[in-house]
């Protein structure tokens, strides 16, 4: 049974230097933590596995060949609303371009609304983690990745869907200025 406290309470004594500081920070903290309290009927977990093709754009030249890739991970559906959950995801992703394989540790977070009983569009956003690279990539490839995901996804039956989904690159995956 899935169940989570409407809030969380800490401990904390700052210095009085720096007390109007912490005190933000910890308010912060408690506003972006404390929300509606989540029941367990409310809750659905899932894995999923699919196929993806990447690419990697760039500002001059040829754009390379793309890649196909997968994604692999878990997911949960939290709904907050009759026609509307927060699904937060954690996938592992193979993309890159043509001669560039990078995997990533992918945590979409996305406002799911149901259009119909079995259709639903989302978005939302995509932080990712570089967690193996090719060698020839050292030194040119950033770690962090944020991105724009949208899609939409029908339930085919109560424990399988298929859908779609765009991913928009919002950071520049290297430091060179083409990419």
């Amino acid at each position: 049974m899935w169940t989570s406290p409407s809030c969380l309470c800490f401990t904390y004594k700052p210095t009085a230097m720096n007390k109007l500081f912490h005190l933000r920070g910890i308010l912060s903290l408690i506003a972006i933590l404390c929300f509606a309290q989540i029941h367990a009927q409310d809750i659905s977990l899932g894995a999923k596995a699919v196929g993806n093709f990447a690419g990697i754009s760039v500002s001059e030249g040829p754009e390379p060949d793309g890649r196909v890739g997968f994604h692999l991970g878990v997911l949960a559906q939290v709904n907050v609303m009759e026609n509307l959950a927060i699904q937060p995801e954690l996938l592992l992703s193979v993309q890159g371009g043509e001669d560039a394989s990078i995997t990533y540790l992918s945590v979409p977070i996305l406002g799911k609304y149901y259009i119909l009983d079995q259709l639903s569009v989302h978005a939302g956003l995509q932080p990712g983690v570089v967690i193996g690279k090719d060698d020839d990539l050292d030194g040119f490839l950033k770690t962090i990745d944020l991105s724009l995901p949208v899609g939409a996804e029908y339930q085919i039956t109560d424990n399988i869907g298929a859908g779609v989904r765009y991913v928009f690159g919002l950071s520049r995956v290297s430091d060179l200025d083409d990419t």
